[in-house]
């Protein structure tokens, strides 16, 4: 997974080379994940009320996997909570 880590950190320089506000989260579990989904709906929600425009952009290196919907895997102990349902939390952001 070092090598997962080292593209993260490289892409973090390239978005704020671009001026783009970065957070980083590496190995996140499902509380982190499900806490940066919330904190990016409170700013997509703040947004909506001056009449901006945001662009989120999420970028992921790792494991993933496709059933129904496309899920990353989470760095949980429990396998029945590592699926983390990304494409249904992003379609959550974008119909808000």
């Amino acid at each position: 997974m070092n090598e997962a880590v080292d593209e993260a950190n490289y892409m973090v320089k390239e978005f704020k080379n671009l001026n783009y506000e970065v957070e980083l989260l590496l190995n996140p579990d499902r509380t982190k994940m499900n806490d940066l989904f919330k904190n990016l709906m409170k700013t997509v929600e703040e947004t909506k009320k001056t009449k901006e425009r945001i662009l989120i952009h999420f970028y992921y290196t790792g494991h993933g996997k496709m059933k129904d919907k496309t899920y990353i895997v989470l760095n949980e102990s429990d396998p029945k909570k590592s699926l983390f349902p990304l494409e249904t939390k992003m379609r959550t952001l974008s119909t808000s």
